[in-house]
């Protein structure tokens, strides 16, 4: 039973690594760096719904400020993706 959670977990992140490596050759490691953003958001979203919105803050205890880090956290990745898009995007012109 361990062993058939640890295959499957195994070839799951091998079969992301290669599609992530597909990605990257087709398009360009900005476009990878902004769906990772949305693969932490959908993994997030996913985790909270089963585990019951459990989302802790640094006390213990559940409440908005894990999130709210999260989100700032995000939301920072996602506007330093978006400037290096735009940056090579001007650079190539």
């Amino acid at each position: 039973s361990t062993s058939l959670y640890l295959m499957t977990g195994s070839m799951m992140a091998l079969c992301l690594a290669l599609l992530t490596f597909v990605l990257v050759n087709r398009t360009s490691p900005v476009a990878a760096s902004l769906l990772g953003n949305v693969r932490s958001i959908a993994t997030v979203a996913i985790s909270s719904m089963v585990f019951e919105g459990v989302v802790k803050r640094e006390g213990g205890g559940s409440g908005g400020n894990g999130m709210f880090g999260y989100g700032m956290t995000l939301a920072g990745g996602i506007l330093y993706a978006l400037a290096a898009l735009q940056r090579d995007g001007s650079s190539s012109k």
